[in-house]
């Protein structure tokens, strides 16, 4: 089929003058100048101004950002003390009254901070305000699994970590 096509393409290239040839291939040629200039180039020359507008602006925010970092060196700031996780939770525990829910409170292999706990028969929203301070406090919930225990209770299996 495709050599039908080409065979059939080139009867008509031959069918026409040299001067028509020359013509056709001129116009082909402009086509193909063209399509490059408004799908290739102008695109490109348009995003490329547009980046290069933004440099100034991101030059002073490096620069504002840098004067920063330097400030902050030469008073030699420490973050915050943290407390330590377990004593954190502990208290947020004991905050919410979900102490005599728990009955697994165990850490969790991994790299950063990380402790299990198990409550049984907890009061959904004292749950949802203890994971709530938390969070507040910096700690990231890792899991949550949820199961009705009765209305407005829940068991659940906790994963928080730092």
């Amino acid at each position: 089929m495709m050599r039908a096509l080409w065979a059939r393409a080139r009867e008509l290239w031959q069918a026409r003058s040299r001067r028509e040839q020359v013509l056709l291939g001129m116009v082909a040629l402009l086509a193909v100048v063209v399509a490059w200039d408004r799908l290739v180039w102008t695109p490109l020359a348009q995003t490329r101004a547009a980046l290069l507008a933004r440099v100034p602006e991101l030059a002073r925010q490096a620069a504002e950002a840098e004067a920063l970092a330097m400030r902050v060196r030469a008073r030699g700031h420490k973050p915050a003390q943290q407390k330590p996780l377990l004593p954190l939770v502990e208290e947020e525990l004991n905050r919410a009254g979900l102490r005599k829910a728990l009955v697994r409170l165990r850490p969790e292999p991994g790299e950063r901070a990380r402790f299990l706990l198990e409550l049984r028969n907890a009061p959904f929203l004292a749950l949802v305000r203890f994971i709530k301070a938390l969070g507040e406090a910096g700690v990231d919930t890792a899991s949550l699994r949820l199961e009705r225990a009765s209305s407005g209770r829940v068991h659940a299996r906790v994963v928080v970590e730092r």
